[in-house]
């Protein structure tokens, strides 16, 4: 292994995102024009360096930088035609050489140079990137980083059990695989953000110790990265870019993880079987120098899920569990932040000694489902109109009136409420303008056909979520004592009616009481 790849860990990227291209002699650099194998290094240059044959250069771009940090640079940049080198970028910028974009074999293409501008941009003008050149040794390290890469986030519950790992995100055809990128960012739906970067995902899982392990390892290699020359080598003989449907980095994946070659194959690569065991053990060994946590799946029960305060669940013991993140914050996810109490939720995840808990044991997640919801039937022990979960969920306790404004912005809990909005946030507002959703005055009329009509208004677009129920007496001091009854009336827009029979008496008290 060279150095560089005692330093690094690479992460390729196909700017391009086309497949590599063959010549007459062997393999072009589209963005250069110079034949692999041909030194092509202008005086001064530090951009196109080739190496001499039998070395052929692997599909895709490398980004990569030193001390075992991830700089993907792919996002936000123009594209070039092509691009076969390694990218270099030192934490310490000081550190970083100026590009030179002269080079033997013709000038830049617009979308290449214009990809170089904004890198440079990037790195902020004078410190610009160090540009070396990238041999099959760096992609055997990267493909069997990959793999070990894969084998411990499945373990560590990161990625599903039937998932793929790519380290070669932009590369064409890996749009289907999940990237570390992706495995690091975990979408907050409410506003779009991501929750943590890649050097976040490095950094909390705290497995820099286990990448250096890795590379130590990889150092001694001898058969696997003969194995990979070889089929590189395959591929230049045969002057062709796919033998059996699959260019070199696809079949190589497919080699470490059906940890086998078939007979064809090899009878196609010119390959013997007794060189394929020997290499696969170097390739696939590198997952046993990850340090893995104890990674156990908890059927829970959420006791409280406020956004501001403790996620709190328990398990069919009773046994209490507070869940975090990998940074000890709250765990908070779109799945998690409105989960009422009752909800059933199964989670893998590792206690954590290192995190306080506000109760019970501390829990870092590494996944996350919801089983069951309990079932949504209000209860509203107080009688003001809000449910006791929702207060309990966003207030913290019950009792509260449902006609005041906790936020400052106007809208009354109970319009907060019907709507499914927080009730403290200011930002999180119905569309509807604010109503008065108080109890209403009743108008009542005698008709000629010895009817009495009671007539209401109140805001007829919550109407369905409030019952209106009647206690009548034919005694004022009676009101208090007499069960409320549900009633049938008609309602248009804002206005309610309800019809009733004459009373029997000389007289008859209403009152309207609204529930839930």
């Amino acid at each position: 292994m060279s150095d560089l790849n005692k330093v690094t860990l690479v992460v390729s990227l196909n700017l391009a995102k086309e497949p590599w291209h063959t010549g007459s002699t062997g393999y072009v650099d589209r963005l250069t024009g110079a034949r692999l194998g041909q030194a092509s290094v202008a005086e001064g240059s530090r951009f196109a360096i080739f190496d001499q044959v039998p070395l052929v250069y692997p599909e895709g771009v490398i980004a990569v930088s030193t001390e075992a940090r991830y700089l993907i640079l792919s996002e936000g940049v123009a594209e070039p035609t092509g691009f076969e080198q390694l990218k270099l970028l030192p934490l310490d910028r000081s550190e970083l050489f100026a590009i030179d974009a002269s080079y033997a074999g013709g000038s830049l293409s617009d979308a290449a140079s214009e990809w170089l501008d904004e890198l440079a941009e990037y790195t902020a003008g004078e410190q610009t990137i160090r540009e070396l050149s990238l041999q099959v040794d760096d992609t055997a390290f990267a493909l069997a980083m990959e793999y070990a890469f894969e084998q411990y986030f499945k373990s560590q519950a990161y990625l599903p059990s039937d998932g793929q790992l790519t380290l070669f995100p932009n590369r064409t055809g890996d749009d289907r695989w999940t990237s570390l990128s992706e495995i690091a960012t975990l979408m907050d739906e409410s506003n779009g953000e991501p929750e943590f970067s890649v050097d976040e995902l490095w950094d909390g899982l705290q497995i820099e110790a286990s990448y250096s392990a890795a590379a130590a390892v990889a150092i001694n290699w001898v058969e696997w990265t003969y194995f990979c020359r070889e089929v590189y080598q395959s591929f230049t003989d045969a002057q062709v870019d796919q033998i059996t449907g699959q260019g070199p980095v696809d079949l190589l994946r497919a080699v470490l993880r059906e940890q086998a070659v078939s007979s064809e194959l090899l009878d196609t690569l010119g390959l013997q079987l007794d060189a394929i065991g020997p290499a696969l053990a170097e390739g696939q060994g590198l997952a046993a120098s990850f340090v893995y946590d104890d990674v156990q799946l908890y059927e829970l029960t959420v006791e409280a899920a406020k956004a501001d305060g403790c996620f709190l669940a328990r398990n069919a013991f009773a046994q209490q569990y507070a869940l975090f993140d990998a940074y000890g914050e709250r765990y908070i996810s779109s799945k998690s932040i409105d989960l009422l109490p009752g909800t059933q939720i199964r989670v893998y995840g590792v206690l954590r000694d290192d995190f306080t808990a506000c109760a019970g044991s501390a829990l870092e997640v590494r996944s996350f489902q919801i089983v069951e919801m309990p079932e949504l039937v209000a209860n509203d022990s107080d009688g003001n109109l809000l449910d006791d979960n929702w207060e309990l969920f966003w207030l913290g306790e019950g009792g509260h009136d449902p006609f005041a404004s906790v936020d400052g912005s106007g809208y009354s809990l109970l319009q907060k409420f019907l709507g499914g909005h927080n009730p403290a946030d200011s930002s999180d507002l119905p569309a509807a303008a604010i109503e008065d959703l108080s109890a209403p005055d009743i108008s009542i009329h005698m008709s000629a056909s010895n009817e009495v009509t009671l007539t209401w208004e109140w805001p007829g677009a919550y109407s369905d979520s409030i019952q209106f129920k009647l206690i009548q007496s034919d005694e004022l001091g009676n009101l208090s004592s007499v069960t409320p009854t549900s009633v049938n009336y008609n309602r248009v827009g804002d206005a309610h009616t309800l019809v009733l029979g004459v009373p029997a008496g000389d007289a008859r008290f209403f009152k309207l009481v609204m529930s839930l």
